[in-house]
Formats: structure tokens, C-alpha cells, sequence
């Protein structure tokens, strides 16, 4: 046996106070989460925990410094004295705080990270296993590349232990962290899975729209099923899958991706595709208006057929085309982006893969 140890650290703010908040509401949602997946035929039992951890800041160095500096010229003034004590008292009480969460459990393999192997048994369970055939056991040991394992079985797994969490709470920031992964307490790698924090970001623009209520198990659960990352025979969404590119992509890209999500969900063949698509949208989020809608898809349009010049990666801020201020260009990206997310959210919470739109005003979830 060999115990798998996951650390995914999370953003928190600055500010004492927003930073415990968002510490509680990350213990709240993904403390003693059970969950298992599939290595070799064989369920694994994962269970999750917080870890916090707090040091000291220094948001008030360069304030005690130059208050030093000056003390120095005028070692009599009061109020510099006054500001001394003040700034001291600040510093006392001036922590940052950290927080992970912990995924671990035991899998039915021993790894050997220092010679990268993995042996594992692929054969008969036990249930079906007669006592005649014991000495046929030794046939099913198999030796293989530890390399092999994480990219062919474990990457998957991470990938779903991530896009669990993001769609669950859409308000953690996880991004340009990297991913801690551990056998028997040895780390083994350090994978940044996040490059932008779109889900975040949504979120925190458009909170109106993410309505729904979800607890990770039942996020876990429908990825699981619903998805290829466990089974290779299975298709996954499309939804699903344009959401997953876009935590790597910049503005416009994850526009483009977004709005390939949200034709999978609401657009029907062979008509028009906008209208349908601005229908559909406000007929399950009402208060989006035609107006945000029409320029969501006027500028998907014109970025695919090459109306507006793409620009070298993370520097559309220093870009503005046609009268577009990249400031209001920039909103259009991330409402597509948290109506993508949401969803998905509402085709989890109704145990679906698909929205099926019988006419504009009647739809299901199947």
C-alpha cells in the first residue's frame, strides 16, 4: 500500500478579517469530504481536510522604516514618537494567514519514486478468485513507470479533484499555485493547474447569476460519471470540456471557448444561432439583458472571423480596437465565462448532461 497525499493551496486575501472569512467558508465546504476513484480496477477512498497555517506580515515595514528614518533627524518630536508606538501595535497584531486542502488515501500498489516504478496488481477481486487459482496470482503483479501512472491515471484525477472545487465554490482563487502531490509524505511533483482565475473572477462580477447550491461529493460524483477522465469510452460535454481550457487562456480566448460551452447547451441546428442563443439565455437567467447578450456573440464574431487584431498574450489592456474601451470589452468575456460556469452548476444540481429545449419557453434537464 501506498498512501497519495494532494496539498492544493488557496489564494486569501490580505485583510485580516476577509482572509478568516474565506478560511471559514473553505473549512465549510471541503472539510471531511469523502469521495473514491478507480486505479486499475480497484476504488480508492479519498478523504479531504483543511490545513491553516499563519506568520507574520509586513504590510507596515516600510512605514516603521521611514518613521525610524525620520525619529533619527528629529529625536524629540512627540508625534513621531506616538506614530512609533502605533506602528508597533499594528505590527503585533499584523498576521497572514495560509490555507490548503488536504486530499489523501491509501492505493493498492507500492511506488518507489526514487527508481520511478510502480508495482500493482490487474487481475481477478477476490470474491472471484477460487483457491485453485491462488498460484495463478503472481501472473497478475505488473511493474510499470511511475511517469507512466501519473500521466495515464493520476493527471486525470487531479484534474478532476480541481475542476470539482472551482465549479463548487467558484469564489476560491486557486490560481498560480502549484498542486503539491505526495507518496508516503516524498513529493513526487509541483503542477500548476490554474494559470487565471476565471471562475473567480466571475464570480465576484456577476454574482447574481450563480444561483444554484452544490456540495463537492455531487459536483465529484457527476464529473465522474459524466465525463472521460475516469472512463476513455465516454464523451464528455462539450460544456464541460470548452470550461476546462479556459483557466489557461486569456481574455478573448476564454471568450471564444465560453461561448463554444454555451452553444453545446442552448443552440439548436440549423437556425439561427444567436437568437436562439439570446432567447434560451435570458429564458434561465432573466435578468441578463439582449443588450449584454448581442455583444457577448457580436464580439465572438468578430474575433473569429478576424475583425479585431489578437494581440500578444496578457497585453489586451494595452489594446483598444474599433471604438471598443478594453475595460468594457473586458466584461463580456466574464459574463460569458459565469454563465458557462452556472450552467453547468444547474445541469449538475439536476443530475443532467443536457438541457433539452422543447420551444423557447419550455425546457428539461436530461
Amino acid at each position: 500500500m501506498s498512501r497519495i497525499r494532494i496539498e492544493i493551496p488557496i489564494n486569501l486575501p490580505k485583510e485580516k478579517e476577509k482572509s478568516l472569512h474565506k478560511i471559514a467558508q473553505i473549512e465549510k465546504f471541503f472539510s471531511n469530504q469523502s469521495f473514491a476513484w478507480e486505479f486499475f480496477g480497484i476504488e480508492t477512498n479519498f478523504v479531504s481536510s483543511t490545513k491553516v497555517s499563519k506568520y507574520k506580515g509586513n504590510n507596515y515595514k516600510h512605514e516603521l522604516q521611514e518613521n525610524i528614518e525620520l525619529m533619527k533627524v528629529f529625536p524629540d518630536n512627540n508625534m513621531l514618537k506616538e506614530q512609533h508606538i502605533e506602528i508597533l501595535k499594528r505590527i503585533k497584531n499584523d498576521w497572514q494567514y495560509n490555507i490548503s486542502i488536504i486530499i489523501s488515501g491509501e492505493i493498492c500498489s507500492e511506488i518507489d519514486i526514487k527508481n520511478n516504478t510502480i508495482i500493482y496488481y490487474e487481475g481477478p477481486i477476490k470474491k472471484d478468485i477460487k483457491h485453485r487459482d491462488i498460484y495463478k496470482i503472481k501472473n497478475f503483479i505488473k511493474y510499470d513507470y511511475l511517469e507512466d501512472f501519473y500521466c495515464d491515471y493520476l493527471y486525470d484525477f487531479l484534474i478532476c479533484v480541481v475542476m470539482s472545487f472551482m465549479i463548487t465554490a467558484p469564489f476560491i482563487n486557486m490560481a498560480c499555485i502549484p498542486i503539491e502531490l505526495s507518496f508516503d509524505n516524498i513529493i513526487y511533483i509541483k503542477k500548476l493547474f490554474i494559470t487565471y482565475p476565471r471562475q473567480n473572477e466571475a464570480y465576484f462580477c456577476y454574482k447574481d447569476i450563480f444561483v444554484t447550491k452544490l456540495t463537492f461529493d455531487k459536483v465529484f460524483l457527476w464529473i465522474k460519471t459524466n465525463t472521460d477522465l475516469l472512463d476513455l469510452d465516454k464523451k464528455s460535454p462539450v460544456a464541460f470540456s470548452a470550461l476546462s481550457y479556459i483557466f489557461y487562456r486569456n481574455d478573448y480566448e476564454s471568450l471564444l471557448y465560453s461561448i463554444i460551452g454555451l452553444e453545446s447547451i442552448f443552440s439548436a441546428k440549423g437556425k439561427s444561432i444567436s437568437k436562439i442563443l439570446q432567447k434560451r439565455i435570458q429564458f434561465l437567467f432573466p435578468f441578463v439583458t439582449s443588450d449584454q447578450i448581442d455583444k457577448m456573440y457580436k464580439l465572438r464574431s468578430r474575433y473569429v472571423h478576424g475583425n479585431i487584431q489578437i494581440v500578444n498574450c496578457n497585453r489586451l489592456n494595452d489594446f483598444c480596437n474599433d471604438g471598443y474601451e478594453c475595460y468594457e470589452d473586458r466584461d463580456i468575456p466574464i459574463l460569458a465565462t459565469a454563465l458557462l460556469i452556472e450552467s453547468i452548476r444547474k445541469m449538475i444540481y439536476n443530475d443532467a448532461t443536457k438541457i433539452c429545449f422543447d420551444v423557447y419557453e419550455s425546457y428539461r434537464y436530461c
